[in-house]
This record gives C-alpha cells, sequence and structure tokens, in this order.
C-alpha cells in the first residue's frame, strides 16, 4: 500500500481574521532582476477559511528594469515599476485579485508609503492611501501628496467606489528634498473605540506632527486631527502598538543639517544623524497622538541608509507588552578589531517596560558591515513580526560572494524572558536562497492566533505526520481525532503514523511539552480519497444568462473543466455538454451534464446595506411572477425592520433569486426624565437603540451612563437617522437632620425627654438601649443613648450621654495618724456617675471650705457638703496610728492542701514580702522560709517564719504470696503510706509495718501522722472455704437429742466430732447425748482443692434431777406414750441388766440385754409401731432386785 505523508509544521505568522484585515496573506518571496531574469513576485498564500496554500506568481512592468516591491505588511499590496497590484483582497476569488489599480512614481513604492485596511462596518469595502505625484506637475517640479481611494471587493472583483482625493501635498524642485519627500509620509491606522469606524493618518515630515482622519458611515471626514508637534522627529520609520492598551512605540530620525564629505560616498552628505524611539499615547476617541516620550537614542551612520532598512518592521512586543524588540540599522562605529576604517552594525535589541517607558537595553544579536559598498553588508535584519504562537521571529538577509540575497528565518523562543534567556536561536527556519522575504503584516491593532497547515490525507493509507523543528519542544502527543481506531487514536513522538479508513474531516489536537508546561493545538484534517463527483443534472439556460456550475467536492481537489478552466466552479454561458474532472492525489473521479438554451429571469438586488426608516427593493423580468421572502407577490416592497430579505422570481423558462441584508436604522432620540436619587449612590440610565452611537455628558460613549453626582446632565445619540441630543437633571435627596444635643447632666430623681425628630412621619425611628421604635424616649438613667433613623437613601445615627449628679453622699471615715503628724482628708461625694463636683459647697468643722482640709489632732470632727440636688453631712475622728506590728506564729506545720494565710495587716501601712509581693497578707502553699517588711508613716519592721508542709498518711497494703492460698497457710501484710510516712496499727494489735496471717479475713491498717491518719482494709487471697454451724441446744438434760445445722461456705464434705470422736459424715447433724457433763462439738469441711477448714461448739448435758436416787428404781417418759417411751435410772456399779416389757396378759412383748452398758445415769429408749394402746407393765432387773412400773399406750 503507498504511504501518504501528512507533513506538519508551525506556520511562522498566522494571524486572526477580523473584519478590517484581508482574508488571506502570504510569506512573499521576490525574485529581483538580475541580467535576463525578470522581477517576479513568489507568494505562499495561506487562506484562512481553506487550509491549502495556494502559490501565484505576477510579473509587474519592468520596462526599465526596476527591482519590484512587495510589502504584505502594509495591507497586501505589490508595488512595481508604475504599478500597484492588490493580493488576495477577496474571499474566493484569487484568480481576480491581481488588481493593478494605481500609477505612480517609481519611488511611491518605498516601504510605509502606501496602506490598505479594511472597513470595519462593511467587510467587502477597503481603503487606500499612498504617497504619490500630483499629476498636473512635471518630473523637475512636482508636488507630492497623499491620495486616498475606496474600493470594494463583494462581487468577486475589485471597483473603484470613490474617486482620488489628495489629503496633503508638498511642493519642490531640489532633487535632493525629493528624495527626502518619498519618507515625508508614513501611514498608519486604528479602529476608532466605536468598533465601526476607523482612523488612517500619516507622518508627515516637514510639518513634524501626525495628521488623523476619520472614516465613519459617510465615508472620509476630510478634515484632519493636527496632533502636538515634535521638534528633533524628522522621518517616522515604524509605529508598532502594545498589545496591551493604547500605548504606541515610534521610531524616527533626526538628521542634522550640516554636510561633511564621506569618503565611502564618494560625496557631500549630510551629518550624521539619532534614530531614537518614543513611547506616545493615541487617544483613538478623538485621534490625537500625545505624550511624546524619548526613551532611546543612536547615532546613525547616514540618514540615507538608516530610513532605507529593514524593508520590513523594526519592532515587535512581547504578547505580554513586557518587553520590546528593535531592530537597529547602520549604527556607527569608528573601529572595531582591527579595522581602521568606519564601519556600521545592524543589531537587535531588547528593551523592558517600566511604567510607560522602557528600559535596560539589551544586546541580542548585532550583525557587522566591514565592506566599502554599504549597498552589500555580510548580513542584515529585514523584518520582525511577533508570530501566532507568542515567539519573535527576524528574517536576516545573507549574502553569498556573488552578491545574490537569500534569508534565514530566525526565532526568539521566549520573549518573555529578559535578556540572553529569552532563547535566541539563528537560523530556525531556512527560506528559499535567492529573492526578497517578507513577514505578513496587520495593521497596529490586530491579535495573532496560532494556525496549524498540513497536507490532506488518503482514505486507508497510513498517514506519516511529524514536526519539522523540535528544537523548542520536548514532546508531543497525538490525539487523531480518530476513536473508532481504538487504542491506536493517540500517539507520542516527534513523527508518528495514523490510517484513517474512512473519508471526511478529523479534529486533530497535538500538546507539545516545553520545559513541563504543555501548549495544545487543534487542527482539522480533511482525508480524501472515496469521494465521488457530481455537478448537477441536465438543466436548461436561459438565452444570454450564465449558469453557475459548482462540483460536491470542496478545494482539496484539483479540478480540469471542459471549457479549460481549472477552478473549482465555473460560470457557463452557452448551450452544450459540460465535464469536469476532480482529481487529487488520491482518487480521479469525473460527472458530466448537457446544458440547453432558454430565457430565464434575472434577478438582481442591491448590495447589502444599511439605511435610515425604509429601503424599496424592486425588481422586474417580463412575464414573471414574484414571490418575496415578506409572502408579497408584487414587483417591489418596502422593508421597515432589520433582516434578510429575498425574491425569486419565475416564468416558464425557469426563475431566480436573490437576497440582501438590510440594517434598519430609526431615529434614536431620547427622552430622559428628571429624577432624585440619594447621595453616596448612583443612578443607571440605560438606552437601547441599535445602530447608534452615544456619548453622555462627556464621561462615556455606552449605551448606558451611571451618575453618582447630581446636576444637570445630557446625552447625545448618533446613528445614520441624524444626531439628537437630550437633556435632564438629577437632584439629591435630602437628608433628615437628627440631633439629639450635647451631652449633659441631670439630677438622679429627675426624668429627661430625647426627641431624634418627630415632625418628620417619613422617617423611622430605633432607639438602642430599649428597642423603642417611637421618635422620642423619656430617660432617667445615666448612660450612652444611641438612636438610628431610616430613611429612603439609608439610615443616620446620633447619640447622646447623660450623666447623674446625685444629692451628695460625704464617704469621710474614721482615720489615724502617728503622734506628732497631721493629715490632709478629702471629702469624697461618692457619685456613681461622671460628673464632676465643682460646684458642691463644702464646709469642715475646722473652718475649711475647699473640699479637703488639714488635721492634726486626734478627736471628733464633722464635715457638710451641698448642690443642687441636695446636701449631705458626716461626723468622723482622728485617731492614733499604731507603730507597725506583725504577728505571725512561731515555725510551723500545714497539712495537705491547708494552707495559711500570714496576716501582716497594719494601719496605713506598705508591704515588702520575700517574693516582691506588696499585699498586706501572704498565702502559704508550700515549704520555706517567709519573709515581711512592713511600714506605715509611723516606722518600719521585719519578721520571717519557717513553714514545713506535711501530708496525711495513705495506707496502702500487699500481700506475699500475692496467690490463692488455703486457710491455714501463712501469708504475709506488707504495709506501707503512699505519701508521708506515720506509725502504723492493725485491727490485730500489731504495731509494724508487716503481720503474718493464716486464715481469710478483713485486716485493717492504719497509718497515723501529725497531718491524721488513714486506714486501709484488706482481705487475703485464701480460698473461700469456712466451716460453721449452729446447735439447737447448748445445753439440756439427758438425753440430749442435738441438731447441728450446717452453714458452711465452699464445702462439699464433711465430718461431725464429738470430744474428736467421729459422730456423723452428713451435711446436718442428728445426735443423742447420753453421757451428762461437758462436750465439745466439732465440724471439719473439705472443698474440691484440697483445703479444709474446722470449726467448734461446747455443749452441757445435766443430769435428770428427778432419777429416782435408790438403785434399781427408774423413771418413764413420757407416760402416757404413743411412738416411744425413756428409761431412766442409776447405774453405779454396771447393776442394770436386762428390760423387758409384759402385756395384760403377762405376756413378754419386748425384751433387751443392757448389762454391758455403763452409763450413769442409765438412759434406754424404746420406740414402737405395732406396739397396740393399752397398759403394759415395764420391769428393770438389776444384780441383786428387780422394779416394775406401768406404762400406757394411746393412739
Amino acid at each position: 500500500m503507498k504511504q501518504s505523508i501528512l507533513v506538519f509544521f508551525i506556520f511562522l505568522i498566522g494571524i486572526s481574521a477580523q473584519s478590517q484585515i484581508l482574508k488571506e496573506w502570504a510569506i512573499q518571496r521576490i525574485n529581483p532582476n538580475y541580467g535576463a531574469i525578470k522581477p517576479k513576485d513568489t507568494v505562499l498564500t495561506f487562506n484562512f477559511f481553506q487550509p491549502k496554500m495556494h502559490l501565484d506568481t505576477i510579473v509587474l512592468n519592468s520596462s526599465k528594469n526596476y527591482r519590484a516591491n512587495f510589502y504584505p505588511n502594509r495591507g497586501g499590496l505589490a508595488y512595481g515599476n508604475g504599478k500597484t497590484a492588490v493580493y488576495s483582497a477577496g474571499q474566493a476569488f484569487y484568480d481576480s485579485t491581481k488588481y493593478a489599480f494605481d500609477s505612480l512614481h517609481w519611488f511611491a513604492a518605498e516601504r510605509g508609503q502606501n496602506l490598505l485596511v479594511r472597513s470595519l462596518r462593511h467587510d467587502s469595502i477597503f481603503y487606500h492611501l499612498s504617497y504619490s505625484a500630483l499629476p498636473h506637475y512635471n518630473y523637475f517640479n512636482q508636488a507630492f501628496g497623499t491620495r486616498y481611494y475606496s474600493y470594494s471587493d463583494s462581487l468577486g472583483h475589485i471597483k473603484p467606489l470613490t474617486s482620488i482625493y489628495y489629503l496633503d501635498s508638498l511642493k519642490n524642485t531640489d532633487s535632493t528634498v525629493k528624495e527626502m519627500t518619498k519618507h515625508s509620509y508614513i501611514f498608519f491606522s486604528f479602529p476608532h473605540c466605536n468598533g465601526k469606524d476607523l482612523w488612517v493618518g500619516y507622518w508627515h515630515l516637514f510639518h513634524k506632527r501626525f495628521y488623523t482622519y476619520l472614516i465613519d458611515q459617510n465615508g472620509l471626514n476630510k478634515t484632519p486631527v493636527v496632533s502636538p508637534q515634535l521638534n528633533g522627529l524628522d522621518y517616522l520609520l515604524d509605529l508598532c502598538i502594545s498589545p496591551v492598551g493604547n500605548r504606541v512605540v515610534m521610531k524616527g530620525v533626526d538628521t542634522l543639517s550640516t554636510k561633511y564629505y564621506n569618503a565611502t560616498l564618494g560625496a557631500w552628505v549630510y551629518d550624521s544623524s539619532e534614530v531614537s524611539l518614543y513611547t506616545v499615547d493615541f487617544n483613538n476617541n478623538l485621534g490625537i497622538f500625545n505624550n511624546y516620550n524619548q526613551f532611546y537614542k543612536f547615532k546613525n551612520i547616514h540618514y540615507i541608509y538608516g530610513i532605507g532598512a529593514p524593508k520590513g518592521a523594526h519592532m515587535a512586543f512581547s504578547a505580554s507588552g513586557n518587553y520590546l524588540y528593535n531592530i537597529n540599522s547602520k549604527e556607527q562605529y569608528h573601529q572595531y578589531q582591527g579595522f581602521s576604517k568606519v564601519i556600521d552594525t545592524i543589531s537587535l535589541n531588547q528593551f523592558e517596560r517600566s511604567g510607560s517607558t522602557y528600559v535596560n537595553r539589551t544586546q541580542i544579536d548585532y550583525t557587522l558591515n566591514t565592506g566599502l559598498n554599504n549597498k552589500f553588508p555580510l548580513d542584515e535584519f529585514q523584518d520582525i513580526a511577533r508570530g501566532p504562537d507568542g515567539k519573535i521571529y527576524v528574517i536576516a538577509q545573507t549574502y553569498n560572494v556573488a552578491n545574490y540575497p537569500g534569508f534565514d528565518i530566525n526565532v526568539i523562543h521566549r520573549p518573555e524572558k529578559k535578556g540572553i534567556t529569552c532563547r535566541y536561536q539563528k537560523s530556525y527556519k531556512d527560506s528559499i536562497p535567492i529573492g526578497y522575504l517578507h513577514f505578513p503584516r496587520l495593521p497596529p491593532s490586530s491579535v495573532s492566533e496560532a494556525w496549524l497547515f498540513h497536507e490532506n490525507a488518503c482514505v486507508k493509507d497510513t498517514a506519516v505526520l511529524w514536526i519539522n523543528d523540535s528544537t523548542c519542544i520536548d514532546s508531543l502527543k497525538w490525539d487523531f481525532g480518530d476513536p473508532g481506531s481504538g487504542a491506536l487514536n493517540t500517539a507520542t513522538g516527534f513523527k508518528v503514523g495514523h490510517r484513517y479508513n474512512q473519508v471526511g474531516k478529523y479534529n486533530l489536537k497535538i500538546v507539545r511539552f516545553e520545559g513541563g508546561i504543555p501548549d495544545t493545538l487543534l487542527k482539522n484534517i480533511v482525508v480524501e480519497g472515496g469521494d465521488t463527483v457530481h455537478i448537477r443534472s441536465d438543466t436548461l439556460l436561459c438565452a444570454k444568462d450564465t449558469l453557475f456550475i459548482q462540483p460536491n467536492l470542496n478545494n482539496d481537489y484539483d479540478f480540469v473543466w471542459s471549457t479549460g478552466s481549472n477552478d473549482s466552479a465555473i460560470y457557463f454561458s452557452d448551450s452544450g455538454w459540460v465535464w469536469v474532472d476532480a482529481f487529487n492525489k488520491c482518487v480521479l473521479t469525473r460527472d458530466s451534464m448537457y446544458v440547453s438554451y432558454a430565457s430565464t429571469p434575472k434577478v438582481d438586488l442591491p448590495n447589502d446595506t444599511a439605511v435610515c426608516d425604509s429601503f424599496p427593493l424592486s425588481t422586474s423580468w417580463a412575464r414573471a411572477k414574484y414571490s418575496w421572502s415578506t409572502g408579497d407577490s408584487t414587483t417591489s416592497i418596502v422593508p421597515t425592520t432589520t433582516k434578510k430579505y429575498w425574491v425569486t422570481a419565475k416564468n416558464i423558462c425557469g426563475f431566480d433569486s436573490d437576497s440582501i441584508n438590510l440594517e434598519i436604522h430609526h431615529s434614536a432620540q431620547s427622552n430622559i426624565t428628571d429624577t432624585t436619587f440619594c447621595k453616596g449612590s448612583s443612578y443607571k440610565i440605560n438606552l437601547n437603540f441599535p445602530h447608534t452611537i452615544y456619548w453622555w455628558s462627556a464621561i462615556t460613549n455606552k449605551p448606558y451612563a451611571t451618575y453618582s453626582k447630581a446636576g444637570k446632565h445630557w446625552v447625545r445619540t448618533n446613528n445614520l437617522c441624524g444626531v439628537f441630543r437630550d437633556t435632564f437633571e438629577i437632584k439629591y435627596t435630602p437628608n433628615p437632620n437628627v440631633d439629639l444635643g450635647n451631652d449633659t447632666t441631670i439630677c438622679s430623681n429627675l426624668p429627661l425627654t430625647l426627641n431624634a425628630g418627630a415632625a418628620d412621619t417619613s422617617l423611622r425611628f430605633y432607639w438602642y438601649h430599649n428597642g423603642t421604635i417611637d421618635s422620642s424616649v423619656v430617660v432617667n438613667t445615666a448612660r450612652q443613648y444611641k438612636v438610628e433613623v431610616k430613611h429612603e437613601c439609608g439610615r443616620l445615627y446620633d447619640s447622646i450621654r447623660i450623666d447623674h449628679v446625685d444629692k451628695p453622699d460625704l464617704l469621710l471615715k474614721d482615720t489615724s495618724i502617728c503622734l506628732g503628724d497631721s493629715a490632709t482628708l478629702l471629702a469624697s461625694l461618692g457619685w456613681k456617675s461622671s460628673a464632676t463636683n465643682t460646684s458642691s459647697i463644702f464646709i469642715w468643722s475646722t473652718g475649711d471650705t475647699t473640699s479637703y482640709a488639714s488635721i492634726k489632732n486626734y478627736g471628733k470632727y464633722w464635715a457638710k457638703a451641698e448642690n443642687k440636688c441636695g446636701s449631705d453631712s458626716v461626723d468622723f475622728e482622728v485617731t492614733e496610728l499604731q507603730p507597725v506590728k506583725i504577728n505571725f506564729p512561731g515555725d510551723t506545720i500545714i497539712c495537705d492542701n491547708n494552707t495559711l494565710t500570714l496576716d501582716a495587716g497594719n494601719q496605713r501601712a506598705t508591704y515588702l514580702w520575700h517574693n516582691g509581693s506588696t499585699k498586706s497578707s501572704h498565702l502559704v502553699l508550700g515549704s520555706g522560709t517567709y519573709s515581711v517588711r512592713v511600714e506605715n508613716p509611723c516606722g518600719f519592721k521585719s519578721k520571717s517564719i519557717n513553714v514545713t508542709h506535711l501530708k496525711t498518711p495513705v495506707a496502702l497494703v500487699n500481700a506475699e504470696p500475692n496467690s490463692r492460698v488455703c486457710p491455714g497457710t501463712p501469708v504475709t501484710l506488707l504495709g506501707r503510706s503512699g505519701t508521708d510516712e506515720g506509725q502504723y496499727l492493725w485491727n490485730t494489735g500489731d504495731t509494724s509495718n508487716t503481720i503474718l496471717v493464716k486464715e481469710a479475713g478483713e485486716y485493717s491498717l492504719t497509718v497515723t501522722n501529725y497531718c491524721g491518719s488513714h486506714s486501709v482494709k484488706f482481705n487475703p487471697a485464701f480460698f473461700a472455704i469456712k466451716a460453721g454451724f449452729t446447735l439447737n441446744k447448748k445445753e439440756s438434760m439427758i438425753p440430749l437429742d442435738l441438731i447441728g445445722n450446717n452453714s458452711s461456705a465452699g464445702a462439699d464434705q464433711f465430718i461431725w466430732l464429738m470430744d474428736n470422736k467421729k459422730i456423723g459424715e452428713e451435711r446436718d447433724l442428728t445426735y443423742r447425748i447420753i453421757p451428762f457433763g461437758d462436750h465439745v462439738i466439732s465440724l471439719v469441711a473439705y472443698d474440691n482443692y484440697g483445703c479444709r477448714d474446722t470449726v467448734s461448739d461446747s455443749i452441757r448435758v445435766l443430769p435428770n434431777p428427778n432419777i429416782p436416787p435408790l438403785l434399781c428404781d427408774f423413771r418413764i417418759d413420757p407416760n402416757p406414750a404413743k411412738d416411744h417411751f425413756v428409761i431412766t435410772a442409776l447405774n453405779n456399779d454396771k447393776q442394770v441388766r436386762e428390760i423387758k416389757i409384759f402385756n395384760d396378759l403377762s405376756q413378754v412383748v419386748y425384751q433387751s440385754d443392757i448389762s454391758h452398758w455403763e452409763e450413769n445415769p442409765f438412759y434406754f429408749e424404746h420406740r414402737f409401731t405395732n406396739l397396740p394402746s393399752g397398759t403394759y407393765l415395764v420391769g428393770l432387773f438389776c444384780v441383786s432386785e428387780t422394779k416394775f412400773k406401768r406404762i400406757v399406750v394411746s393412739e
């Protein structure tokens, strides 16, 4: 597959198209006249609305063999031998825009002698100012002046609108002066501040001032605005306007009148001249230049050469206006590096802005001329401009050994940096080697933007894109605007490729990084190759009419028509076949149509225009019907509103249409009524008349005005319908008067009425002290009173201070003096307000009548005071002042947080403590030595005290071991104090700090010192086993039926003992005790951890006092019995042997051998369950006898 190359490069100078400039600009190369080569202008033209570059060549009249001069910086003009040609003045009519319309003397082609500028009101109108010889003088007696023309290119060709008008003239016959007159006029243009009109003008050499003319809707105002004269400046070389504001920098030559013989030139010439740089202000409302300020000058070799180079611009600003770059030509040097003859230099300089001027000249680059022929130096700077990317570009003309000129394009990469940091680079772009090169230039008010130019790509071929020079770029990131390609839509690098699979327009985005700072460039890429050309179907052509035929393809294609034309569209006025071949580097396609003659209507409405009130429109064609955009079907209409109007005329042959854009202006007479407004505010008036120029009381020219002062004012309105004036008056709304009066005093028992303006009902009141909204308030309290008064213009405030004068209240008290001294007493009134006591009258018992009295004797006195609010009197006594006494305790101890206040108070005394305190008492918080010196009028005394601070003990207990043990295991309890030490006392009676315990329980420790005592309780960590029981009886007669209720804790096994003999293992004890006497009952409790605890109690068994005293005699209890009975008897010497029970039939029902019993007394219990009720006989058989007793058994 073939590879199409899509080249991207940063165009040196791109210009933002505005209404007053050409739609196309050119970098222009001139082939000079060398031998048989005729002068040619070769122009690379860039149309801002089309991406393709066009190459056009024009051969000017060369009969006198003069070199053609092309100066696009003055409006797209080319000047030749007696001809002036306009390049690219139209939109799409490139082939018809070369229009020679001026026949001039040859030196009229010098730089600056022509100006071409477009109207701000109508883009199709442009104006031309030139310097020329007046036609009615011959060559040797000529007058030279400024000529003004106006033209239109709205129909695709240039058409004069007005005849030539001469603005000014000079008449002379001297050839030297004639040479000077070539530089008498330097033309310029500025937009008017209303955005519609233009200022044009020139610098006049002999008058040494600027002449400015206004071009408005009525055309050229032939009365010039003449600026103040600038002496010391003859030739104006260049004007350059700052991007910030209307500050202009101008460059010119001050020639000297003396002459000297120049050996190099071999002739008498004017003396060395001075080239100066000035700042000057331009008022684009009034058209006046003023405030000339010279900030730099240098000696020039000769003014003839100084004003001849550079050919293009001398100056350019950085984008911020902070730096000015200037080309100095023909600077004079007396000697340089061994050259003995006079040489000159051409330098590139930088100036830094400081306020309203420029300072700190820094030379960026220079070239030297060391040859004898000043016309061919080694190289020269010929043009300078700020590019659309903000960089400063310089055209440097170089000469080879054969003196053929060539050009390099140098660049200042960082024009906002000072000195060498601006990064100046030579030979940044190489140009065509032979010829002259100039940058395009706009009027000084134009704005630059960045533009990117490229070739189109072919569909389904790989487009290779790169940047020609990456000197100032760190990296590039590409976005091809083709999201359908997925991840291939982006790439990085200085040379990349991308394949577009669909025709169309793609949005390319390039992000370039320089020093880490990104800069984004946007451009459209048209991908071609898949198109088929179509013109139109076969059609009819009215006789003597022209058919416009345009293909569906755009100008990215080249065309060949059957008529031989290569334009993108043609006009056809004949019958027959018409075909077109459309081709580019990607595709070739053809279409054809047949045109038949017919008679078709022709409609031709006037050009777009602006009129006042109405504008009649009409058209006429034989046997035609009409259809207007207004709905009318007549041959004419009278529009009265601004809009676009069109009409279509039809007949049997066909139809034709035309349209016109009308601006209908109406009367701008205003009717502003007088009004009032609040002082300190503003009043805004807004008028809305379309297409109108305003001028408000000489303060603004906007559609609205804001007034902040009262007075009579006016507004002047101006449009196509005339000039109108209206006057009106604005008055202040008066402020109310609020005055509460001066600050005053009143007696404390009297009220006062404050009035803030009750007579004015339009006011609203607010009293800050109580929120009252009445106009007046009654007050009787001493304080500051403030009132707020509101009215339509805002708020007013006033305040008043009210003080009380109370009835006197004398505050004299008893006092004392040293023996032999005296005292002066002041009668203080004790008032609570700020009022003074100057109006009070005083009387003392001493006879004094002032507010004070001197007393030196002890005794009783009185004083009286009286003012306008009342009187008061007081009795007081003067006694002896005692010498100083200090009553401190001895050295002492203070406890815990308690404090000790040392009071050294004495009457009328001063104090100085050890720490610098001057109070009468001192608060003691810690241990230390405290001292004080006390002095009163009667003397002084010092004393000190030692204080010890002690804290109450805090008792603490620890156990060793600090783990759980069985009861009975020794545990050491360790006691200590957490603060100061003291004496120890345990609840065990021990007084040491440690004790030994073996059983669980609560132990307490008390630690005591001077400040008190503290106790703590502690429970050692014994296992929780505790034996315990209670007995139902502690003492009883035999037999004793004992019941032990177990209350043990933490145990699960038990053993009961009586007198250390086991009597049971159950939890609770039930046991009968026979032997009388004292017995010990014990309970041993066990837990699962192997621990045990024992508890004991004692009981007493008493003998039965009713036991028969005789041996073998016995008692039966109870009798009668229900389920048991007990036999009790003495049993000395074991004489009891047997017991038998007999029924009433003398039968033995129970028998028991008790001979082994040794108890004494003898105790026998018998329980029965099946013994029937009745009377039974019980027999006790002893060793020597037998006893019987009856017992009754009942149910």
